[in-house]
């Protein structure tokens, strides 16, 4: 399927199959999956993890997670400080 159809929600009936399928796929793993919701930082992804139970997690546009401490760092450091964070925010 075209992901600009997707992108600019042009769907077709000719997509309804590729769509079913999709669909069937995400309820098949529906309650394995959580969203976290602002604010978007460390301590808030780490509680919603620990509410869900979660043993995986999966953090896309991880540069928008801010880090604890000091939010004056340079884009360039915090980025290079939010993976060490993550292993220590959840190492206990």
């Amino acid at each position: 399927m075209d992901l600009t159809a997707i992108r600019y929600r042009k769907l077709e009936a000719v997509h309804a199959d590729r769509i079913d399928q999709a669909l069937n796929t995400l309820a098949s793993v529906a309650d394995r999956l959580c969203f976290v919701r602002a604010p978007f930082d460390l301590g808030n992804v780490a509680a919603v993890a620990d509410d869900f139970r979660a043993s995986l997690i999966v953090c896309d546009y991880i540069q928008r997670i801010s880090p604890p401490g000091d939010h004056q760092l340079s884009p360039k450091v915090s980025y290079i400080k939010r993976p060490n964070n993550c292993r220590l925010s959840h190492a206990t």
